[in-house]
C-alpha cells in the first residue's frame, strides 16, 4: 500500500489526468499483526463487483457498473482515471489473482483493487490474465473513454521511469524503497527479476487487450461462485476460530460471538450487518496464509 501511495505522488507531480480527473489509486490502511494476520481499513460506500451482481439477472450483469453509477458522466470519468491507475500499478507491482471479489467500486465511481497476496509475478494455481478489465467496467466506460484510458496508461508508466535503459517500474521501486517502503529491501532481488520481464511495448499490448474476454477469468469467477455456494454456511458452523478472526461478527452475524481474545480487548454489541459495519468504517480482520513475505 505504501508503494501505491508513492506511485500516486509521482502521478500528482506530473498532473496526470484522464479527461479532467486525476489518475490516482484508492489507498487504505493495512495494519499487520503478524506475517499472516492483520487489520484492513474498510473503504466506505464501496462494493465488490460480485456484490454488484447480487440479485441481477445473469443476462443483465454486464450493465451492473453503469447502473451503479447511474450513468453519471462525472462518475464515469472518475472510473476511467481509476482504471488507468489500477492497470498501471498492477503491471509494475505484478499484482495477480484478480477476480470479482477483489475488485471494488466506490460510490463516486472509482475502481480499486484489494488483496495483494500475489505480487511481483507470483501467481495462484488458477489465475486470470495479469491485466484485465471486467466487461461490466468496459461497457460502462464506452469506447471513447476506454481509448482515453489506453492512451493515459502509456503516459502513466512513462512517468514512473525516466531512464529508458532500465526496466519499467524499476527506477520507481528503487527510489521508494529506502524512504517509504523499507520492507521492500529484502525483496529487491525478486523485484529486479520481475521488472526485467517488463517492457513498455508489452504493457501497451496488454492494456489494449485488457478488455478482451478470457476463458481463464470466466472459469475463475464461476469456480469461486460454486465454492462459495457449497462451503459458505458449513465453514461458519465448523470453524469456531472465525470468532477470533471476526471480532465484529461480520462472518457470524447469526451466531453468538466468540469469547474475547486476551491479547486484544474488543467490546462489541450484537453484530450488525456487513453493510452497517461498512457505513461505520469499522476495521475488518484478514488472514492471508498466501503471503510468505511482507510486501
Amino acid at each position: 500500500m505504501a508503494a501505491l501511495r508513492y506511485v500516486n505522488r509521482c502521478w500528482r507531480k506530473s498532473h496526470l489526468c484522464v479527461g479532467q480527473e486525476p489518475v490516482q489509486a484508492i489507498t487504505f490502511g493495512i495494519f499487520p499483526l503478524s506475517s499472516t494476520l492483520g487489520f484492513v481499513e474498510v473503504v466506505s460506500e464501496s462494493r465488490t463487483l460480485r456484490e454488484l451482481s447480487e440479485g441481477v439477472p445473469f443476462n443483465e450483469r454486464q450493465w451492473r457498473v453503469l447502473r451503479a453509477l447511474n450513468q453519471d458522466a462525472r462518475k464515469l470519468d472518475r472510473l476511467a482515471a481509476s482504471v488507468c491507475a489500477y492497470l498501471t500499478s498492477s503491471y509494475i507491482l505484478g499484482i495477480r489473482d484478480g477476480h470479482d471479489d477483489n475488485l471494488m467500486l466506490r460510490r463516486d465511481g472509482r475502481l480499486f483493487r484489494v488483496d495483494f497476496g500475489f505480487a511481483f509475478g507470483r501467481t495462484p494455481e488458477i489465475d486470470a490474465p495479469g491485466l484485465f478489465v471486467p466487461n461490466a467496467v468496459f461497457l460502462a466506460l464506452g469506447e471513447a473513454r476506454w481509448q482515453q484510458v489506453v492512451a493515459s496508461c502509456k503516459a502513466a508508466l512513462h512517468v514512473l521511469g525516466t531512464d529508458r535503459e532500465k526496466p519499467p517500474g524499476w527506477e520507481c521501486l528503487v527510489k521508494m524503497q529506502p524512504v517509504t517502503v523499507p520492507e521492500l529491501k529484502c525483496l529487491l532481488p525478486e523485484v529486479h527479476d520481475y521488472t526485467k520481464s517488463l517492457s513498455y511495448s508489452s504493457f501497451e499490448d496488454q492494456v489494449e487487450r485488457a478488455c478482451d474476454w478470457t476463458l481463464q477469468r470466466a472459469a475463475k469467477n464461476t469456480l469461486r461462485e460454486a465454492l462459495r455456494y457449497v462451503t459458505a454456511e458449513q465453514e461458519v458452523e465448523d470453524n469456531a476460530w472465525l470468532g477470533v478472526l471476526d471480532p465484529f461478527g461480520l462472518l457470524t452475524a447469526d451466531t453468538p460471538p466468540a469469547a474475547p481474545v486476551t491479547a486484544v480487548t474488543l467490546q462489541a454489541s450484537p453484530a450488525p450487518s456487513v453493510d452497517a459495519n461498512r457505513r461505520r468504517g469499522f476495521m475488518t480482520v484478514y488472514s492471508n496464509p498466501k503471503i510468505g513475505k511482507k510486501v
